[in-house]
């Protein structure tokens, strides 16, 4: 096939010298213009996919599931708690706790009513086994395990007040009033061990005040013993001699009392001087400061009309209408000698302590 343009068409004439068709001449195509380049684009991030929505029959059917678990929980709850009101019945209380901690593993709040009935249960009959220990075995060791069972049912008591159980609350009380006298010689017997054993404790070391006042306490608890009534001579020691034990603590009194008497008189000087010192050395103003590597007192030297050196010092002492005194060495500078020692005494002037006078030994 070969195309030839005659007259501005194009013809095309197959290799057998036919034409095929004429052919439209070609228009001017206008020029492409410029293309801005496209600018770079962030990259999408990920997108989380969106969840198809459960039908609403799918949703109700779970409603209808998470119900009907609900029920099914409310009555195992009912059922625990029946159970164990059933054991509480019965006197069969450590069953009946555990019955109600299970319903409570399903439901915090359950059975409210009922634990006020199974506590007030379980502490009446605490109370009984008290009651009998006492009566039985009417002793020091039961008297103080008594005690001790009635303060543990007392902070129950307090940690439950909300149950108000008035019934527990009042045999706690009648309780105490029983085992009151004979739990009082149980505990004078053992604050008179206590106090004697301070007391020889303080002796030894010298602490004379301490075992005058320990003695006097162990004296104390004695009066307790000698007034126990017939019903609770019992709770004695057998090896107890109350006579034979007030006149050893009576003779122990008669060899403290002058040593401790010697030794609060001291500590009473002692405190008179402080406050004293303490009320003096306001009119008298701060400390000379004392020291260096002569051991002189500030302004020392100014005291004397010659040159000296004023060396050694003692630490100052109040000393009354003297104010601050202190003990120095004194020699003549020029010559370096020793003239002796001088009393020096500090007054303050304007919050200054100032040397004031100086007086040979």
């Amino acid at each position: 096939m070969t195309a030839a343009v005659i007259g501005g068409v194009i013809l095309v004439v197959s290799t057998l010298g036919v034409v095929l068709e004429d052919v439209e001449p070609v228009e001017d195509v206008e020029p492409v213009e410029d293309v801005e380049p496209v600018e770079d684009v962030e990259p999408v991030e990920d997108v989380e996919p969106v969840e198809a929505e459960e039908p609403k029959s799918r949703r109700k059917e779970l409603a209808d599931g998470q119900g009907a678990r609900s029920e099914a929980r409310a009555a195992e709850v009912d059922r625990l708690l029946e159970e164990a009101r059933s054991h509480l019945a019965a006197g069969r209380l450590g069953p009946a706790r555990q019955g109600l901690a299970d319903a409570r593993d399903l439901d915090d709040g359950a059975g409210q009513v009922f634990e006020g009935n199974l506590l007030e249960a379980e502490l009446s009959a605490r109370l009984d086994t008290v009651a009998k220990s006492v009566k039985e075995e009417p002793n020091a060791e039961a008297l103080q395990l008594a005690d001790q069972h009635l303060d543990e049912i007392g902070s129950l008591l307090e940690s439950h007040e909300a149950l108000k159980l008035a019934a527990i609350e009042a045999r706690v009380d009648e309780l105490r009033g029983v085992i009151a006298p004979g739990y009082a010689i149980v505990v004078a017997a053992y604050d008179f061990d206590a106090a004697k054993d301070r007391a020889a404790m303080s002796e030894d070391a010298g602490s004379w005040i301490g075992a005058k006042e320990e003695i006097a306490e162990a004296l104390v608890q004695l009066g307790t013993l000698e007034s126990r009534s017939a019903e609770t001579r019992y709770l004695l020691p057998d090896e107890l001699n109350t006579k034979k034990e007030r006149r050893a603590l009576s003779q122990w009194a008669k060899k403290v009392e002058p040593k401790a008497r010697k030794l609060q008189k001291k500590i009473d000087a002692e405190e008179a001087e402080r406050a004293w010192a303490s009320a003096y050395a306001k009119s008298c103003g701060p400390k000379p400061v004392c020291g260096g590597w002569d051991g002189g007192c500030q302004g020392d030297e100014s005291i004397f009309k010659s040159e000296v050196e004023v060396s050694n010092c003692s630490d100052p002492k109040l000393v009354e209408d003297f104010c601050w005194v202190t003990k120095c060495d004194v020699k003549l500078e020029k010559t370096g000698v020793h003239i002796g020692q001088y009393l020096l005494s500090y007054q303050a002037v304007q919050g200054i302590p100032i040397p004031v006078s100086a007086d040979p030994l």
